[in-house]
């Protein structure tokens, strides 16, 4: 007897299912053997040769015309002036090694402000830094 219990709900009796036993023949095998597929050969001739000859590609020659030069050249930078002005930490330390010839300093060495003068650094506590004045609107701005 087999109960089946459904959300606290009994069910009614099952009755067993009754079971069958099947036994089964075996199948017959046969075994059949074909003879040999015949072989067969094909012989193609070979491709056509085809030889296409090109004409060489044109030469072409384009002379461009040589570019302007334009060379801009800047005064000497000042030689005996003071590698920096102020009294600073740093300016006094560079100062005495300028002197003896043991710091490179700034001679030759150009600033160019390139935003209009917004943003100005002040050159003049280094003294050796030379200033570079561009109009803004004569510049590309590309």
């Amino acid at each position: 007897r087999m109960y089946i219990q459904n959300r606290g709900v009994s069910c009614t009796t099952m009755t067993p299912v009754p079971t069958t036993t099947t036994t089964m023949l075996p199948v017959p095998t046969t075994t059949t053997t074909l003879p040999p597929a015949p072989t067969t050969t094909t012989t193609l001739p070979p491709p056509p040769t085809t030889t296409t000859t090109l004409p060489p590609p044109p030469t072409t020659t384009t002379t461009m015309p040589p570019q302007p030069t334009t060379t801009t050249t800047m005064p000497p930078p000042p030689v005996t002036s003071a590698i920096c002005s102020g009294a600073t930490t740093v300016c006094n330390y560079l100062a005495p090694l300028w002197t003896a010839g043991l710091a490179a300093g700034n001679v030759g060495d150009w600033y160019s402000n390139n935003d209009g003068g917004h943003s100005q650094y002040n050159i003049a506590v280094h003294p050796q830094v030379q200033g570079m004045t561009i109009g803004y609107c004569s510049r590309s701005h590309s």
